[in-house]
């Protein structure tokens, strides 16, 4: 993927905001998910207003709320 400040270490590609989450094992899908989508609050590559819809598109319902979770955690640590 491209590098941005903050991104050279990070594994993503800009054509595909999903990876490389949907691309491991099920059973990593949910850690992944939270990091993930942490990730992409904290260096504003998906509006906080949209990432709640990025996160519904994971099949697993475990995979989605773990999403939630951590988009959550990144908007929240942002509120004064």
């Amino acid at each position: 993927g491209r590098s941005l400040v903050g991104l050279d270490t990070y594994a993503w590609k800009p054509d595909d905001l999903y990876y490389p989450c949907h691309s491991i094992p099920e059973k990593y899908q949910g850690a992944c998910a939270y990091e993930h989508a942490y990730a992409l609050v904290s260096f504003g590559m998906v509006d906080q207003k949209k990432i709640f819809t990025y996160c519904s598109e994971y099949a697993q319902d475990k995979t989605r709320r773990s999403c939630i979770d951590g988009a959550q955690a990144q908007i929240q640590r942002n509120v004064p």
